[in-house]
């Protein structure tokens, strides 16, 4: 026997019968008129998804999921109508046009299996593919260089584009970062990343002037698209997290460079540090409230991360050396770091400035990666 297409009119025919053995089965027994109608609602949901099967390559596993169903389903309805003939007053004419359409759904249901033998053939010649179906929309994801974006996004929440790019190169999925911006460009095109905004605008990052880092972000799609591939809530982005935690997004994002260049460079970081009090126990006393703490030498030491340079931030340095005697700046860049560095000196020869060890250095050095801190007052430190 030849291959058979399966047309939407045989479709609709399943859908006709099972309405038919819907409306005998709760005139028989009313009181699970409820459980007949999940029945219904979910096997016709399953028969209404496969429309022109050969035509969607991905469409394979409905279309098992509906022959399935229905086959077994089916073979229970029957069963219960044979035991309500009594009661529903059927005629033997109806019981046999019944089971003359059974059997004609058993040989569409071969031609439903021989069509997905022919899908699954095809399908195992394409290259990786993870469909989802979400409401209203069935997406694939057809790459695992796509796949461990949206995985990295969902389950660490991931937002930096480039520490995503960083983060691919160093698994070993590609060799060439140009390849994660182009699956980053097709991710968005498709719905399910999108650049984190803020008034409806896109936010860019840059430690230094002109520069352009997209930030992103999982839309609903994408975050439907986790939970149905991975089975779990994928976390909030990191990116929500700092605009919420900092005083900008730009601050909270340096921030999270600080720390992964500092535990990079083998230092211990404490990413969320308690106040540091003037007064144990005294909570609403002189404090200071640092972005991290990182180990310097056995050493506790502030980190406090600093985008603008300006002489108003001193007030706020001079309390952190009064309460602890030292203190680690980070700016965005060397021009910055410079800057800062001439007025900490100039406000300590001063008296302005409490003594104490300062420590800088900058996101721009960082990323070279051949950085130092510089100093100012006390005994400086690699």
């Amino acid at each position: 026997m030849g291959k058979r297409n399966v047309t939407t009119r045989q479709l609709e025919s399943l859908v006709q019968l099972t309405n038919t053995v819907y409306r005998r089965a709760t005139q028989a027994d009313p009181d699970r008129r409820d459980e007949w109608r999940v029945w219904r609602d979910d096997l016709v949901t399953r028969i209404h998804a496969v429309v022109k099967p050969s035509a969607r390559p991905y469409a394979g596993r409905v279309v098992a999921e509906v022959a399935g169903a229905f086959g077994e389903r089916l073979v229970d309805a029957l069963t219960d109508l044979e035991a309500m003939r009594s009661q529903l007053g059927e005629t033997s004419e109806e019981i046999a046009q019944h089971r003359a359409r059974a059997e004609r759904l058993k040989a569409e249901g071969a031609a439903l299996r021989e069509e997905i033998a022919r899908l699954r053939a095809r399908q195992a010649r394409r290259p990786h593919t993870r469909e989802v179906t979400i409401p209203a929309r069935t997406v694939a994801v057809r790459s695992e260089l796509q796949e461990e974006i949206l995985r990295l996004m969902g389950a660490e929440g991931l937002g930096r584009s480039w520490r995503i790019r960083q983060r691919v190169v160093e698994a070993g999925l590609v060799g060439n970062p140009r390849s994660v911006r182009n699956a980053l460009r097709k991710l968005s095109q498709r719905g399910l990343i999108d650049d984190y905004r803020r008034h409806g605008e896109p936010v860019r990052w840059s430690p230094t002037p002109g520069g352009s880092r997209r930030l992103l972000v999982l839309t609903e799609v994408g975050k439907a698209w986790y939970r149905e591939a991975f089975g779990e809530e994928p976390v909030e982005s990191e990116i929500a997290v700092v605009a919420r935690k900092h005083r900008s997004v730009a601050h909270g994002v340096g921030v999270l460079e600080a720390r992964d260049h500092l535990r990079a460079a083998g230092y211990e970081v404490d990413e969320e540090p308690e106040a540091i009090l003037a007064r144990v126990g005294e909570r609403w006393g002189r404090r200071a409230e640092p972005d991290l703490v990182v180990m310097i030498e056995r050493e506790v030491w502030p980190v406090e991360v600093q985008r603008e340079v300006s002489e108003r931030v001193l007030g706020k340095w001079a309390k952190t050396l009064r309460l602890v005697g030292r203190l680690a700046l980070v700016l965005f860049n060397e021009q910055g770091r410079a800057k800062q560095e001439r007025l900490l000196g100039q406000a300590m020869r001063t008296g302005r400035l409490a003594r104490g060890s300062v420590l800088l250095t900058s996101l721009e050095a960082m990323e070279r990666g051949e950085w130092r801190w510089s100093r100012v007052g006390g005994i400086g430190h690699r």
